[in-house]
């Protein structure tokens, strides 16, 4: 083994043994939580919401019904609304059997497996090179996993693991040149709980505006849509969308780690800073837009374009928290296989590969300590740090997108590139 190789073999085994670490510490965390934390989580607001679904599907987005219970089930007083989709009310109903502390276990224990499930899909569907140690697969999982967002999903109980595997499955579907099946997939995990998080991830598919891509789109847009009437009504469904609106101004602004989080800091709750945001979050959109043409024009560009794509998500989405980070955990994990495919593609190979790979873990470990430095300190000269960071990351992915050729290039022959598999040597 070279000089080179031993350094990288022992890089390799650093960031495994560090992201291990993070990770069991989270874990550790997360299990001492009491019921007073959980009383306070996110997710009590998911149950209020399932067991006023359970008892009276009118009331299920009635603000007064939905205090009263949270009230009374945990003993906390203060609104905290469930302003999820209805379908996210259905798919906990089989754990109000277990109360509120025993849900709040199992429901993060299982996002916590769907967003492990999501990250092994990427890597699995990513066009590793052939002679990439199985180890360093194994490192870009554990360093996706092992961010901040990780955590603060664990400990709220929270939802994005549903959209991360939504888009690791569109990402793999589209890679194989199923684009309907993938559009309908990231649409109705979208529609689970959060579809404002998918926002620049509708705006790419419209860029991109291929027929099966559209068409996916609307099939899983339209089943999502009659599946929520069916469970609250026309009636319950009009008040999520009112509820879900008028939501954001019950929260600081500069709490947000989208675009509207930069302004708000700055400028606190004021219409200034809430126009600036929208701004903000409306060139995000553009931006996404003309990253799924980019696709359109030549489809190799998908793998970077999509991971900035969401990013952009995030950044437009107008009620996002640290969190909702976990979305970003498959795009880490197949953009590492990117960065090293696009090295060995070079004559510098060795140099160019850890470099690329070194940016882009950089870029992800500034957004965890821009996320820390956010969550404790007050206004910083910049505004709120977290999107400065996800800025940073847009532009580093941008920068390996744009080295895809321009030339139109058929999806028949890009989906000729098998992906490798993570048991692949």
């Amino acid at each position: 083994m070279g000089a080179h190789q031993a350094s990288t073999a022992r890089f390799v085994r650093v960031c495994i043994a560090a992201s291990a670490a993070i990770v069991l510490s989270y874990i550790i965390i997360w299990s001492q939580i009491t019921s007073s934390g959980v009383g306070a989580s996110d997710f009590s607001a998911s149950y209020v919401g399932a067991t006023l679904l359970a008892n009276n599907r009118e009331a299920v987005y009635d603000p007064g019904a939905q205090a009263a219970l949270r009230t009374s089930l945990t003993g906390t007083v203060g609104y905290l609304p469930f302003v999820d989709a209805p379908i996210a009310a259905v798919l906990l109903l089989p754990a109000l059997p277990l109360g509120l502390v025993g849900a709040f276990y199992a429901w993060s224990t299982l996002m916590f497996a769907l967003l492990v499930a999501a990250v092994f899909v990427a890597i699995r569907s990513a066009p590793w090179p052939a002679e990439t140690p199985r180890s360093w697969k194994i490192g870009s999982g554990a360093v996706a996993i092992a961010a901040l967002g990780t955590l603060e999903a664990l400990v709220q109980a929270q939802w994005g693991a549903v959209l991360a595997l939504g888009i690791a499955v569109a990402y793999r579907d589209w890679r194989r040149g199923h684009q309907a099946r993938g559009a309908a997939a990231l649409v109705a995990c979208a529609a689970v709980a959060k579809p404002h998080l998918a926002l620049g991830l509708v705006a790419f598919m419209l860029g991109w505006r291929t027929r099966g891509v559209v068409k996916g789109a609307l099939i899983g847009g339209v089943m999502s849509l009659v599946g929520s009437a069916v469970v609250v009504g026309p009636g319950g469904l009009a008040r999520f969308l009112s509820l879900a609106t008028a939501s954001n101004a019950q929260w600081p602004l500069r709490t947000f780690i989208g675009a509207v989080g930069i302004p708000g800091s700055l400028l606190g709750n004021g219409p200034t800073a809430v126009a600036i945001g929208w701004m903000g979050s409306a060139l995000a959109l553009v931006l996404a837009f003309r990253l799924g043409a980019a696709v359109r024009q030549d489809v190799r560009a998908l793998d970077g374009a999509l991971a900035a794509a969401v990013v952009l998500s995030i950044l437009a989405a107008p009620h996002v928290y640290t969190h909702d980070l976990v979305l970003l955990a498959p795009p880490v994990a197949w953009m590492m296989a990117s960065a090293i495919r696009e090295g060995t593609a070079t004559k510098r190979v060795r140099r160019t590969a850890s470099s690329r790979v070194r940016v882009l873990l950089g870029s992800w470990c500034f957004i965890t300590i821009a996320a820390v430095i956010s969550n404790r300190t007050g206004a910083l000269p910049l505004g709120q740090l977290t999107p400065w960071a996800l800025i940073t990351l847009v532009v580093v992915l941008h920068s390996m997108t744009s080295r895809a050729p321009a030339s139109r290039h058929s999806l028949a022959a890009w989906t000729q590139l098998k992906p490798r598999t993570l048991g692949a040597a």
